[in-house]
């Protein structure tokens, strides 16, 4: 509470302070006090990384369902019946049928 109160009371943050949230606070505060300029290239930063974050999670998407279509059709090679295949993969049985 006291890190808080000085945060409050003085607008900066020591590096010692671990109250819960002050972290945040912290990279609020900095940006708040950034110029104009740097503020537009910390924004364009920030996107880029929410974009390559983004980027990723698809990406990882995709190959999750590749994985599970590769399995599908293989145990259908092996005959293992259809409803087991969609039970195993989480594939539907109309997904399973067109591999």
């Amino acid at each position: 509470m006291d890190e808080w109160i000085y945060f409050l009371k003085n607008e900066q943050i020591k590096d010692n302070f671990s109250a819960k949230g002050l972290a945040q606070a912290k990279e609020t505060l900095d940006v708040l006090k950034m110029d104009a300029a740097e503020r537009w290239a910390y924004e364009q930063h920030q996107n880029q990384r929410h974009r390559e974050a983004s980027l990723y999670q698809s990406t990882y998407v995709l190959g999750e369902i590749k994985a599970k279509k590769e399995t599908a059709r293989n145990l259908k090679k092996l005959g293992v019946d259809v409803n087991t295949i969609a039970q195993a993969t989480g594939l539907s049985i109309a997904e399973i049928d067109t591999l």
